[in-house]
């Protein structure tokens, strides 16, 4: 993740996950944009997340539902800023940072983790030809909480 990916003055620390991270204290005193993420962390919802990838060529591709890293398939990852849709053609998110078949996009958390018990489902950038990917999980995001509601801690 570069810099690029948490525009200065523009993103916010929720939708960077710095709220589980513990980036973001709760307890502190006065600082800019804490009302904003306070209420947050009250309501309990962040909608759009930086959400690591895996990408590829097409839609069935066994990367994308193994999430494993398939060097011999490499694929031309969209530029940062691509937007990204579901397969039915819905706005889901922007792309973001990316290295061989991995990278990174803020996401509707919605959309990218709708499938049943939310799981990730399929997107695609709206390049020609598109590039297929697959949001997961990282082992540091809180598991009894659902992927939008921060944790307070």
């Amino acid at each position: 993740m570069g810099r690029g990916d948490m525009p200065f003055r523009e993103a916010l620390g929720p939708e960077c996950s710095l709220d589980w991270l513990n980036g973001i204290s709760f307890k502190k005193g006065c600082y800019v944009g804490q009302e904003l993420i306070a209420r947050t962390a009250s309501r309990g919802v962040v909608r759009k997340r930086l959400t690591p990838l895996v990408l590829a060529a097409s839609a069935d591709s066994p990367s994308l539902m193994t999430m494993a890293t398939d060097r011999a398939a490499q694929v031309a990852p969209p530029p940062p800023g691509t937007k990204i849709v579901t397969l039915a053609g819905k706005s889901a998110g922007e792309m973001g940072s990316s290295c061989a078949n991995r990278g990174i996009a803020l996401l509707r958390t919605s959309d990218a983790f709708s499938g049943d018990a939310g799981a990730a489902v399929v997107l695609r950038s709206v390049t020609e030809p598109p590039v297929f990917m697959r949001a997961y999980k990282p082992s540091w995001w809180p598991v009894a909480s659902s992927p939008t509601a921060p944790t307070n801690g």
